[in-house]
């Protein structure tokens, strides 16, 4: 036998070259496909076109729609002298339309609809008669195009809020004249014939303050006059002495008061009540010392009193140590 090796034979198969070049094109896209993913812009975020800010018995109201309203405010008369509309004051109007327009009963959508004659006579008056609109002109076509364009309206957007303010008008109108459809005959005729005396109860309402002090003589019209007196006192006195209890004076005015106080603590213990309103005048007293003329203290009422209203602040302790001998009250506020 021979030491030689034994000789290893390799079988070999030679690729054919269309397979060889679809290789390499593969390749090839991969490559190009990862370099065009690389350079790619990231992907865009979302946009927000609009975003709902209430919801009145399913029916959308958009901060869009807020925007407009506040375009639109330039047109309407009601808001000349209050100011820019604030998109929270938008907001209320928004949803006050909203209620009654879902209010509007559809064989009533027919008759409340303004006729184009009136939508036109409605956008003449304004362009002549409403304040932004006679400053910049608006009679005119030039002054009212001009007009349109600063505000961003257009014609069109004009006409849609005019018809729609013109149909809420109309079913006010229309409801409140079915509110009162009642005859003058009807009206003669209820108070004697339907409203009958036991359908009212009269209730007595004032601060406790028990009667002390009884005067009668022999002359029924002054005891009348004191019967009055007392009443007035009663009512009057609730929580603080009012002018009066049945018109726009119930507040504790103190020129009243301290005019009134000597009689007040004859007719009835009124000790505790002037304890209690005599704090509401220190509260109510200014930073430089000022009494105003009604406590407590209101907006709209001025922070000076003056004479006779300003002097209750010393005058009713005075007058409650006089009839009470009450030192305490005296000593905190005279």
């Amino acid at each position: 036998m021979s030491n030689q090796p034994p000789i290893r034979c390799i079988k070999t198969r030679r690729l054919s070259p269309a397979p060889r070049f679809r290789e390499m094109v593969g390749f090839l896209c991969l490559v190009f496909a990862a370099a065009a993913a690389a350079q790619a812009p990231p992907p865009a975020s979302p946009v927000l076109l609009d975003r709902v800010v209430a919801m009145v018995n399913r029916r959308v109201i958009l901060d869009s729609d807020i925007d407009n309203e506040i375009r639109m405010s330039v047109l309407d008369p009601a808001g000349a002298g209050q100011g820019v509309l604030t998109r929270k004051r938008a907001l209320d109007q928004l949803i006050s339309r909203a209620l009654i327009q879902q209010q509007i009963r559809r064989e009533d959508a027919q008759a409340t609809q303004p006729s184009p004659a009136e939508v036109n006579a409605r956008l003449t008056e304004i362009r002549k008669e409403l304040p932004a609109c006679v400053r910049q002109n608006c009679a005119s076509d030039q002054g009212w195009v001009a007009f349109l364009v600063n505000h961003g309206l257009t014609p069109e957007r004009v006409d849609a809020y005019l018809r729609f303010r013109l149909e809420i008008l109309r079913v006010i109108e229309q409801r409140f004249r079915q509110g009162i459809l009642i005859t003058p005959q009807e009206i003669e005729t209820y108070y004697p014939d339907t409203l009958l005396p036991d359908a009212i109860t009269g209730i007595v309402l004032h601060s406790d303050t028990p009667r002390t002090g009884i005067f009668s003589c022999s002359d029924p019209l002054i005891n009348q006059l004191q019967s009055n007196i007392d009443w007035g006192q009663r009512g009057n006195f609730l929580e603080v002495p009012t002018d009066c209890p049945q018109r726009n004076e119930r507040l504790g005015w103190m020129g009243d008061a301290q005019v009134f106080s000597r009689t007040a603590a004859w007719n009835r213990d009124v000790a505790s009540f002037f304890v209690k309103w005599q704090r509401d005048i220190s509260d109510a007293q200014g930073a430089e010392g000022q009494m105003p003329s009604v406590a407590p203290h209101i907006e709209g009422v001025g922070a000076d009193g003056g004479p006779a209203w300003a002097d209750a602040a010393p005058i009713c302790p005075w007058t409650m140590y006089l009839c009470y001998g009450d030192k305490e009250l005296l000593a905190e506020h005279f």
